[in-house]
């Protein structure tokens, strides 16, 4: 006699197939889609500092000092960019991990929390790397550190595009 074991309980017949979707809602989903096609070049940019709040900004180099210390970056127009990759040092004073955000802003549109991705990182003079997936066409970056004072300083900037993609 050969035994199975079953997930959950009691008996009872296997649940009814899923329905496939409907075209309203795979329509509903292709926002979520890459925006851009295969990236296979690197292009590192300018940190643009365009804005800042709860910070003290200079030369790449950022001073938090309040609960909701961010910079604001422009970025050039590739028309999509599918990665971002961030190269910075974060020392927290007390050395506790800090929670550190990025989000980017769709072309015409506003940060939100569905367009971000976030980590608890280790405070280190030691340089680290963040990569934010986009695969959006994007025109800037809010970078929060920490929510907490902090010190960031950001080395390095690299955008994955399309091969061939130039700024318009």
């Amino acid at each position: 006699m050969a035994l199975t074991a079953a997930a959950g309980c009691g008996g009872g017949s296997e649940p009814p197939a899923a329905a496939p979707p409907s075209p309203a809602a795979v329509a509903a989903e292709a926002p979520k889609a890459a925006a851009v096609g295969p990236c296979t070049q690197e292009v590192p940019v300018a940190v643009n500092a365009v804005g800042w709040h709860d910070m003290k900004w200079k030369d790449n180099h950022g001073r938090g000092e309040g609960p909701d210390p961010h910079v604001v970056l422009a970025l050039p127009n590739y028309g999509g960019i599918c990665t971002v990759r961030l190269r910075f040092t974060l020392t927290t004073p007390d050395g506790k991990p800090a929670f550190f955000q990025v989000f980017w802003r769709r072309r015409g549109g506003t940060f939100n929390e569905r367009d971000q991705q976030s980590a608890a990182l280790n405070s280190s003079p030691q340089e680290q790397t963040f990569i934010a997936s986009v695969n959006a066409d994007i025109d800037s970056l809010r970078i929060d550190p920490d929510t907490k004072p902090m010190e960031f300083k950001l080395s390095e900037m690299v955008l994955s595009t399309p091969a061939g993609a130039a700024p318009r």
